[in-house]
């Protein structure tokens, strides 16, 4: 609850420029001064709007817990994770914002490090720790409701939003160079909105479906579909790293107008995602009783909707990185349409079959819904762009080069 509230708040407060900082970073750093000046006055520029929003929101979340927890949720015990959440925010945002700068700068090790490594790893190493000579001894209340692994993640959050900070400004060398305009509020505020959209229409995309077999069916399923959603997110894994590879590098490619070696860089990303994927599919498909048995055996039930939610991801990884060359490539109002298109989609689908089919209705809304966004967002890349995302064995490498 707190994790999935932190991750939807800070969305609303980068609302779209964690993308563009990526994109424009990429840019300037592409130039021969590696335009330090201009990437001066851009970070700091989205730094202030985030940092205002996120404490904004922040405080907004504080002050309405109580009221959010018992009015909402019914559950008083949420408030003090709302509370820990809403501290969380602004630290939370500003690490993203910090991370996305990192991307752009090609520091991929640093990136890596502190997208998930660091958060996550510290975490659970400052917990066992204070767990074992501080919070059962003198906090055990709060440590059995398991908020005080929460608050330690909140925590290291704060941490790294300060490394990444000392980071971007050393990377971008800000103490020996002076500001320099480079974008408006207003360009700024055109160029992410549609990606905040865009960021905001995925996460409803993936999460609609729990919430309406919670509204037509019972808990218990909504575990058990929660469960193979994210087996089958497994193999987004390689898609999510590459797309941090490769981003930077279509939006460099394409503002210098090298199209070609957009489209050489489009193949190889697929090529390689396809292949790396394909292994991890195979297995899934073959052995789903197997994975699902070692969260219950209850879990079993979900067999036929894990197949189809895999078939759903393995279209991710057939059409590559296509999301992501849309947004660096201007393309971005196009993503935002075939985004709420495939809302809607999902949306209808989950409401007619769900009733009737349950968790398998719930796979095939969402496998439907990734098909849209894949294909058309494929579409909009070949007709506009010129590009082929789409990677096929044994046959697109030949198109191409016919």
């Amino acid at each position: 609850m707190g994790i999935a509230t932190l991750n939807l708040l800070s969305i609303l407060s980068l609302h779209g420029m964690d993308t563009l900082m990526t994109k424009h970073v990429a840019l300037l750093s592409n130039k021969k001064d590696n335009g330090h000046n201009s990437l001066k006055h851009l970070y700091f520029k989205i730094f202030k709007n985030i940092l205002f929003l996120s404490v904004i929101l922040g405080i907004l979340l504080f002050i309405a817990s109580a009221n959010i927890s018992t009015a909402l949720f019914q559950n008083a015990a949420l408030r003090p994770w709302l509370q820990a959440t809403a501290i969380s925010v602004p630290f939370y945002s500003i690490l993203l914002l910090n991370n996305s700068f990192l991307c752009g700068k090609k520091k991929m090790l640093e990136y890596g490090v502190f997208l998930n490594l660091f958060p996550i790893g510290v975490t659970v190493l400052i917990f066992i720790l204070l767990d074992y000579t501080f919070f059962t001894k003198y906090l055990p209340r709060f440590n059995e409701s398991k908020i005080l692994l929460f608050v330690t993640y909140g925590f290291v959050i704060m941490i790294a939003a300060m490394i990444t900070s000392f980071l971007v400004h050393s990377y971008g060398d800000f103490k020996n160079t002076l500001a320099k305009k480079y974008l408006s509020s207003k360009q700024i505020l055109l160029e992410g909105f549609p990606l905040l959209l865009v960021a905001s229409l995925a996460i409803i995309i993936n999460s609609i479906d729990i919430y309406m077999i919670g509204y037509f069916k019972t808990a218990a399923e909504v575990g058990i579909y929660d469960v193979a959603f994210k087996i089958s997110l497994t193999l987004s894994l390689v898609l999510v790293a590459i797309n941090a590879i490769a981003s930077p590098q279509f939006s460099q490619l394409f503002s210098s107008n090298q199209i070609e070696k957009l489209k050489n860089l489009t193949f190889v990303s697929s090529k390689m995602i396809f292949w790396i994927s394909f292994p991890g599919f195979i297995i899934l498909m073959t052995f789903p009783k197997f994975f699902l048995s070692l969260f219950g055996e209850e879990f079993l039930i979900a067999e036929n909707a894990l197949k189809i939610l895999l078939i759903g991801q393995f279209i991710n990884a057939f059409c590559g990185s296509v999301g992501n060359l849309l947004k660096m490539t201007n393309q971005q109002v196009s993503f935002q349409n075939i985004m709420i298109l495939a809302l809607l989609a999902n949306f209808i689908l989950n409401f007619l079959l769900i009733p009737s089919y349950g968790i398998v209705g719930a796979a095939i809304a969402s496998c439907i819904s990734f098909a849209i966004i894949n294909f058309a967002s494929s579409w909009v890349a070949y007709s506009k762009l010129g590009v082929l995302s789409i990677y096929i064995p044994f046959f697109t490498k030949n198109h191409l080069n016919k």
